[in-house]
């Protein structure tokens, strides 16, 4: 007997199979889950509480727990830059940091597949409303990885 959660179990780990792959790396479901959960962390400190919700609201219920676990609702100074982006970054993963990111380029590869793969869950609607609230600078570095030109 399959228990009550298990098709949102199921949902939840099949986004991070295809994230897995797009990192290349098939086998590693644990890099993939750390990378999602730092992006996710790290993109909702661009975006406003409204924004967040209307995003969360189309990801997968594992997904949304996922983007809300330890987030703290205040009105914290908002990342602005591609730099300040990828700091947070790397402080949302910790210690794995050095291991899961490798420099600013690797970084980019992988913030890069997390978006790619978000784009397949979230109406392309929704992902213009996120990029549209995003400060000039940091918009322009996430579209570029958006279309692979970086």
């Amino acid at each position: 007997m399959s228990g009550y959660f298990d098709h949102y179990s199921a949902k939840g780990n099949h986004l991070l199979s295809e994230l897995a792959a797009e990192l290349g790396e098939r086998d590693n479901i644990s890099r993939a889950a750390r990378v999602l959960r730092c992006t996710l962390h790290t993109l909702r400190r661009c975006l406003s509480i409204e924004e967040s919700l209307h995003f969360i609201s189309q990801l997968p219920l594992i997904i949304k727990g996922v983007y809300v676990d330890g987030w703290k609702v205040s009105h914290k100074e908002r990342i602005k830059t591609w730099d300040e982006f990828l700091l947070d970054l790397f402080d949302a993963d910790g210690a794995l940091a050095g291991s899961d990111f490798e420099d600013r380029e690797s970084a980019a590869i992988a913030v890069a597949a997390v978006l790619r793969v978000l784009m397949a869950h979230v109406s392309a609607g929704e992902m213009s409303d996120i990029i549209a609230q995003l400060p000039a600078q940091l918009r322009s570095a996430l579209l570029a990885l958006m279309t692979n030109d970086f």
